[in-house]
């Protein structure tokens, strides 16, 4: 079975579920980047009031306009990004009894390769094969 899903910033569980369920999980970036939707924006809501909710938005260059896609977007400030992230998921959820390990989690990411200012997609779907967990760039073909 294959699963495809567009990216978003912080997805929801059902979409982290997906790549479990399925054989092949694409990540759909070749398609035009919305900026009312969920690819560079959350709601945040307190763990005491969920009620009580508040927008982390990433600012957003999109050099061709309306038209980018996904993969062509790209943040106007990483560093900054990161940092603003970074202090709201802590300000949020720090009260967390999980947040050990969504500590532990954040601090393995931001060490990777992959999350480097530097490291940028090349605008091709990730195929990720949910079996073994290994990752490859590529196009989605037909069985």
């Amino acid at each position: 079975m294959c699963a495809i899903h567009q990216p978003n910033l912080f997805p929801r569980l059902s979409t982290l579920a997906k790549p479990y369920a399925a054989d092949r999980w694409i990540v759909l970036d070749d398609v035009q980047f919305a900026r009312r939707d969920y690819q560079h924006r959350t709601r945040l809501a307190s763990l005491e009031d969920p009620g009580r909710q508040q927008w982390l938005t990433l600012p957003t260059h999109l050099p061709h306009g309306r038209a980018t896609l996904i993969s062509q977007a790209r943040l106007v400030d990483p560093r900054r990004s990161r940092r603003t992230v970074e202090l709201l998921v802590r300000q949020y959820y720090r009260r967390s009894r999980h947040w050990g390990a969504v500590r532990e989690v954040r601090r393995a990411y931001s060490q990777s390769p992959d999350c480097q200012p530097e490291a940028a997609p090349t605008g091709r779907s990730w195929l990720v094969d949910a079996g073994d967990v290994s990752a490859s760039r590529g196009t989605a073909s037909p069985p």
